[in-house]
């Protein structure tokens, strides 16, 4: 998932900068695209909090717990 989240902010934000520097004839177009592609950008960013572990996540680990759901049988 960080990969995947990774390799699709790094084209975004290539985006974003190609069209920064691109000289569109229509300026609300141009201020909608450069405004919709910075916001996307920033919130792809938020999407590497979901990789990182909670602290209930952390001390488990640190007390060589199992952070993995388990799974109860019916």
């Amino acid at each position: 998932m960080e990969i995947a989240l990774v390799l699709l902010w790094t084209a975004t934000l290539v985006t974003v900068i190609l069209l920064l520097l691109e000289r569109l004839n229509n300026p609300v177009l141009a201020i909608a695209l450069r405004f919709s592609l910075s916001l996307t950008f920033i919130g792809m960013g938020l999407g590497f909090f979901m990789t990182l572990p909670t602290p209930e996540q952390s001390s488990a680990l640190a007390a060589g717990q199992s952070v993995l759901p388990s799974v109860k049988d019916a």
